[in-house]
């Protein structure tokens, strides 16, 4: 299968305005992975607060219901507490303080609780991974609540899963079965291998690329073949090349495709616009950003934008009328304080296009952006190269 060059452009325009700051990160924010700070000191799981030594005071081992010396804590220092003993308290590793004027004795808040509840549970779903050939019944015992169902380009549909847009994740099913997945989820491990992960952390636990756009092309890919499964890692080329997404489908499923680009339908333009709109969110909210609104005005502008490069073979943000986007949304209607456009083609997915644009310096501000509150999505087909899309990404801030 030949593909042809994917490319991507973008723009931005900004009027007199002041972003919100982000928001904070919240429970579904926190991974396996995450540190829960508390005073700028780790807070461990299992940990159920803290002393700080006022006086000198011994470290004691009990043996046989006496306290067995180890050694003296100097005032001024801090450790962390696991469990106590009739008046004492545990330090872990079966070692003891007495519990009494030389020592003063905090328990974190019921936020950082809250918090390290979160970390337990998700720690517990790293054993959980959903996994391909596993029924519906038990992935989606594993996933949130589904959301969506759209056209794919392998003939199926994405079920798409996620708890305002944390734990994002698209499900292919085939014969009742998970065939295909994709995930930017950090509690997610597939042969060991997480997000955040080196490239030659996932080439140890995979083996070599049969596929690899990367380095030197913006999909910042390798493609590996594993116990009868096909292995994309996605690496993040503006964050040191770690590791970001993934998408695993079964041998199967992937050498069913008999051409590069799927077959052209509204149901599959659809279904491209409603995933892309899912994968910037996802991301976004990921990232610490809110999730972006959608907006049918500013969708039916991209659409017609997409439209427009694909019937007259031109890929570019002026259309040939020499319209820039910001043109076409006035003509349209909108009134916007900020707005930007990122295009791509070439690519023969949502999720190449979407992780394309995510790997170029000129379109990644454009998602991850406190400036806007609004996106729509358009997407097209070459009518000169049958099946090839074009996708057009239009943010902006309304001004009302």
């Amino acid at each position: 299968m030949k593909k042809t060059l994917a490319v991507a452009l973008s723009l931005f325009i900004f009027l007199s305005y002041s972003p919100a700051q982000g928001s904070a990160a919240d429970c579904g924010n926190i991974s396996s992975d995450t540190i829960i700070w508390w005073d700028g000191v780790e807070l461990k799981v299992g940990q159920i607060g803290r002393l700080t030594v006022i006086s000198d005071t011994p470290l004691y081992v009990p043996r046989d219901g006496r306290k067995s010396f180890s050694r003296m804590l100097k005032s001024g220092e801090k450790y962390r507490i696991y469990n106590f003993a009739p008046g004492m308290l545990g330090l872990g590793g079966g070692y003891f303080v007495d519990r009494d004027e030389r020592v003063t004795y905090e328990t974190p808040s019921s936020a950082k609780k809250a918090q390290i509840a979160c970390k337990v549970e998700a720690q517990a779903r790293v054993n959980q991974s959903v996994k391909i050939g596993e029924s519906v019944t038990i992935a989606e015992g594993k996933l949130p609540d589904r959301q969506s169902v759209t056209h794919n380009d392998y003939g199926l549909s994405w079920f798409t899963y996620h708890n305002n847009y944390h734990r994002f994740y698209m499900i292919s099913y085939q014969n009742n079965k998970v065939a295909g997945l994709y995930t930017i989820d950090k509690d997610f491990r597939i042969n060991g291998v997480k997000v955040g992960d080196a490239p030659e952390t996932v080439r140890v636990a995979l083996g070599s690329p049969r596929e690899a756009s990367f380095p030197g092309k913006q999909a910042g890919y390798e493609t590996f073949s594993s116990g009868g499964n096909i292995i994309t890692v996605f690496y993040d080329q503006l964050n040191k090349q770690k590791v970001t997404a993934f998408l695993v489908t079964n041998e199967i499923l992937e050498n069913s495709r008999s051409k590069y680009y799927a077959d052209p339908s509204p149901q599959l333009a659809g279904g491209f616009e409603k995933q892309l709109f899912d994968l910037v969110n996802a991301k976004r909210v990921r990232e610490g950003f809110k999730a972006l609104k959608p907006h049918d005005k500013i969708a039916a502008t991209a659409r017609k934008h997409s439209a427009d490069m694909a019937v007259n073979n031109y890929f570019a943000h002026n259309n040939l009328k020499g319209e820039t986007p910001f043109d076409r949304m006035r003509k349209d209607g909108i009134v916007y304080r900020v707005a930007g456009e990122n295009l791509a083609k070439g690519y023969r997915n949502s999720i190449f296009a979407h992780e394309a644009l995510m790997n170029s310096s000129g379109h990644r501000p454009n998602v991850l952006s406190d400036s806007y509150t609004h996106l729509g999505v358009g997407v097209a087909f070459s009518t000169a190269f049958v099946g090839e899309p074009y996708y057009t990404e239009n943010y902006i801030l309304p001004w009302n």
